[in-house]
């Protein structure tokens, strides 16, 4: 039903209007000044019309449809001036000042009643271009939802091209790399087992002395200590052991890079994430060992679960590269990296800890944004942590959550549900993790 305000300070002319309306179906509303009648039009929005006198107390007609349009800007009010003024300049003032009709008191009722229907007629349009102009607006809001999506998962995509990219080309080197690791783990044990023969035929040599003569035991002598014999016998087996244990700890590196950078995104395999953690420590030994002590607190009865090994593994990684580039900006002077596991209930905690110096509060709330970076141009893609959350929570279900207080260091958490095929493996043992540390 349609609300009608009233407004005429004449008691009898008020009365007149409200009796010709009775026979509508409008809801009639009536103030006797403009004050009122202002009130009233601020107050109740559902009033569409306002029939108002020009002159009245507290507020002239003009005034209060000029104020009622400046303050009530949720709906429109169509304002018809009532007056006996019908000069053409007054005319003018009057649809100046807001109003959208004018009708002289002279003219009859049935005219009233035909503008009345000609106010619906423009409310009804009004109504109608606001509720197009919200169902544009919900539209337009929900495009640019999509459209942030599809740059978001264009982003996604395109780092996620570009790492197996770099996964695939890595996952090559290494495997052509274990072709010559190989050849000289080979060959260097093939040379450690002969320099122990021929140790030992110096040495049946040495037995031999006894028997030949003073000159050609003096021959022997020359020869050995032109080849400082002695040192050679000593150094040579230690250099070789040396170079075995080189070549192992590259064959490790090679291994743990192969798992790391193995381009199989989406493929799910039972995991233990120890061995991820492993192998993220050794890819990563070049970025934290120059600033940082690494610290490993592994629970070793950690179950397998059902993970993307490359996808965990550079989420990881990711956490471990900031927090040693975090300490490496900051002015501590010892840096420590702290990496632990653990169970609890149905998931599995990983935590990331650093001394570096944290994230400035202003920024925490966008740390994990996709296209948030504080990397300068060029300097690096800046996905990481997006591509990190993107990673656990998106992909795997779990959480991720971060505190930090500048200047103090950060603390990443990252949970991974323990899904219900998942066997209890024990993790790594200390003395392994132990070797990796000090590779």
């Amino acid at each position: 039903m349609i609300k009608i305000l009233v407004a005429e300070d004449s008691s009898f002319f008020r009365r007149q209007i409200v009796r010709s309306l009775e026979s509508t179906k409008f809801q009639i509303v009536e103030a006797e000044n403009g004050r009122d009648a202002l009130d009233l039009l601020l107050a109740d929005s559902d009033i569409e019309i306002a029939i108002v006198d020009w002159n009245m107390p507290y507020l002239s007609g003009p005034e209060v449809c000029k104020q009622a349009k400046l303050l009530r800007t949720e709906s429109f009010i169509y304002c018809i001036l009532f007056t006996s003024q019908d000069d053409t300049g007054d005319v003018i003032q009057g649809m100046d000042s807001g109003a959208d009709d004018f009708i002289a008191k002279s003219r009859s009722f049935e005219e009233l009643h035909a503008r009345i229907r000609a106010g619906r007629r423009i409310v009804e349009l009004h109504q109608r271009l606001h509720q197009e102009k919200e169902q544009l607006q919900v539209t337009n809001r929900a495009l640019l939802r999509t459209a942030r999506e599809l740059k978001e998962k264009e982003g996604k995509l395109a780092q996620k091209s570009r790492l197996e990219s770099i996964g695939s080309l890595a996952a090559g080197i290494a495997h052509e790399l274990n072709t010559p690791l190989q050849y000289i783990r080979d060959n260097t044990t093939f040379v450690v087992e002969e320099i122990r023969n021929l140790t030992a035929l110096f040495t049946a040599y040495e037995d031999l002395k006894s028997h030949v003569s003073e000159e050609e035991k003096e021959t022997v002598e020359k020869v050995k200590s032109l080849l400082d014999f002695e040192y050679l016998s000593q150094e040579i087996p230690l250099a070789l052991e040396q170079t075995l244990k080189g070549v192992e700890s590259v064959t490790k590196i090679v291994s743990s890079v192969r798992e790391i950078a193995r381009p199989n995104f989406g493929q799910y395999t039972n995991c233990n994430i120890n061995d991820i953690i492993a192998d993220v420590i050794t890819v990563s030994r070049g970025e934290w060992k120059r600033v940082a002590r690494m610290s490993l607190e592994l629970d070793p009865g950690l179950p397998n679960i059902s993970c993307s090994r490359t996808e965990v593994g550079q989420a990881i990684l990711q956490l471990v590269t900031n927090a040693a580039e975090a300490i490496a900006t900051s002015e501590s002077i010892a840096g420590e990296i702290v990496v632990s596991t653990e169970r609890k209930s149905d998931h599995i905690e990983i935590v990331v800890q650093d001394n570096g110096i944290g994230i400035d509060s202003s920024i925490q709330h966008q740390i994990f944004d996709p296209f948030f970076t504080t990397k300068k141009v060029g300097e690096n893609l800046g996905q990481g942590l997006a591509l990190t959350y993107a990673t656990i929570v998106e992909h795997h279900g779990g959480t991720i959550q971060m505190e930090s207080t500048p200047g103090s260091g950060a603390r990443f958490s990252l949970t991974l549900p323990i899904t219900s095929n998942s066997n209890a493996l024990d993790g790594r043992s200390v003395e392994s993790i132990d070797d990796i540390l000090r590779q």
